[in-house]
């Protein structure tokens, strides 16, 4: 017998360039939520909406996150993962090396922290 799945039950945990992060089962909507055909899915941070960097002031991305104003590849349609500056993680997360978009390294909120290194 297979365990449900439940909203907010941990997917996993995984450390990318020095932070890890903890991902959960969720929905991306309300209209999901409601639906009883829709099951929680794994949900990644949204890195556009709360940004997260590098010790070396790095942005984190998303593989199928919208590609920005750096976007330098063969189709933007495809996401961030087509562009040149992205570097692979874990997972579906990695981070954008394009030099403008480098900040100054900021932690912040919930589900991540730094790891020592």
């Amino acid at each position: 017998m297979t365990e449900q799945i439940r909203e907010g039950d941990l997917y996993k945990s995984l450390t990318v360039f020095g932070q890890t992060f903890h991902l959960y089962y969720g929905y991306y909507d309300e209209q999901d939520r409601r639906s009883r055909y829709q099951e929680p899915i794994p949900l990644y941070p949204d890195f556009e909406a709360n940004p997260h960097y590098t010790d070396k002031g790095e942005p984190f991305v998303t593989q199928m996150q919208d590609p920005c104003s750096c976007f330098d590849g063969e189709a933007a349609g495809d996401g961030c993962y087509a562009c040149r500056y992205f570097r692979q993680g874990d997972d579906l997360i990695g981070i954008c090396t394009c030099d403008r978009l480098k900040q100054a390294p900021t932690l912040t909120s919930v589900g991540i922290q730094q790891n020592p290194e």
